[in-house]
């Protein structure tokens, strides 16, 4: 495992953000990584949570109210977010961490149509899906927050559908915060470089973790929590006045281009 920092525990590192304590928030993908983490950070600020993941036994430990649902399945998804604001006793705010891609890493020539068709209808559908149900049951004022990545905004070589995703994920959240604007319901985006999940650990080798972790400037990768602090940020009362905007979240990384090329590193 790469890590070059230690982590403070939430309760030392905890803000007391205004307008988290006592709002039910809906987090899915909440039972791993990054999703996790942002479960752990607002129930430390008082927030109520419960969980939309694929892995019951996963979701059930995490000790909250929680529904499982599959990405892939739309309208399962969308029922889940609302089961979840039931069990709540309402919602105020919902992240869409959850994620889903068909396919691997391929150059273009070799590019599967209708796995990039699938992973953009599946990812785009899932996210529109959710907010429809959360906005539709928000009384008052509300937020949402979308996980986007650093690869939304900047291409990676061969990763073709992840990048597409995701930046249609920060589209999403631009068209979806004008129009519930009016509604009090404001929608950001945050967009993580490499963040040191288990999933990520499992999945690149020490080189290549070493090799990326050399060209952030502030010279560490992201732990989840540190992802799930900016999430509780923009759903937080002190962002009252953010809305349609995304936040990148890289350690400085898209300042330069002075970096090992990805393709590269093994």
């Amino acid at each position: 495992m790469v890590r070059l920092r230690p982590l403070w525990p939430w309760s030392v590192v905890s803000t007391c953000m205004q307008g988290l304590t006592g709002r039910n928030i809906v987090v899915t993908g909440g039972a791993a990584g990054i999703g996790l983490a942002t479960v752990q950070f607002l129930q430390s600020e008082g927030a109520n949570v419960a969980v939309v993941d694929r892995d019951a036994a996963a979701a059930e430990a995490v000790g909250v109210p929680w529904a499982r649902a599959d990405l892939s399945d739309v309208h399962g998804w969308r029922q889940a977010i609302i089961e979840n604001a039931e069990a709540l006793g309402g919602i105020d705010g919902l992240v869409n961490n959850a994620a889903w891609v068909s396919g691997e890493a391929t150059p273009l020539a070799e590019q599967d149509l209708d796995d990039l068709a699938a992973t953009l209808g599946v990812n785009g559908a899932g996210i529109l899906g959710a907010t429809q149900a959360a906005a539709g049951l928000m009384s008052g004022p509300g937020a949402v927050v979308n996980v986007a990545s650093l690869q939304g905004t900047n291409a990676s070589p061969l990763l073709y559908q992840y990048g597409t995703a995701k930046a249609a994920v920060i589209h999403l959240t631009k068209s979806m915060a004008l129009e519930l604007a009016p509604r009090q319901i404001r929608v950001n985006a945050v967009a993580p470089a490499m963040t040191l999940t288990a999933a990520v650990q499992r999945g690149l080798s020490p080189e290549r973790q070493a090799a990326s972790i050399a060209a952030i400037p502030l010279g560490f990768a992201a732990e989840p929590e540190d992802i799930a602090g900016t999430i509780g940020f923009l759903l937080s009362d002190v962002a009252r006045f953010i809305t349609g905007q995304l936040i990148i979240a890289d350690g400085g990384l898209s300042l330069t281009t002075a970096r090992p090329h990805r393709g590269e590193i093994a």
